[in-house]
């Protein structure tokens, strides 16, 4: 029943900001621009709480990548998949 609950949410999200163009419109690229900012800052301050530890900034990372990474850390994680 949570599925169909969650696609009647996301035909009614997609409806209302006109499909694509809610993807690619003004307001997800400012909130793209806004959430890039505020990565920066959280690394920056990272950064300066544990300066024995290195940090990187990526642009994007695959799911392969994540679960990759989770599975060398946890191995009860090695069969999980993230969305």
């Amino acid at each position: 029943m949570a599925s169909k609950n969650q696609t009647n949410r996301l035909t009614k999200q997609q409806k209302k900001t006109k499909g694509v163009l809610g993807i690619f419109g003004k307001e997800a690229k400012n909130h793209d621009l806004a959430v890039g900012e505020i990565a920066q800052i959280t690394l920056e301050k990272l950064k300066e709480k544990y300066p024995k530890l290195i940090f990187r900034y990526r642009d994007s990372i695959s799911k392969a990548e994540i679960n990759k990474a989770l599975s060398e850390v946890d191995a009860d994680r090695s069969n999980a998949v993230c969305f």
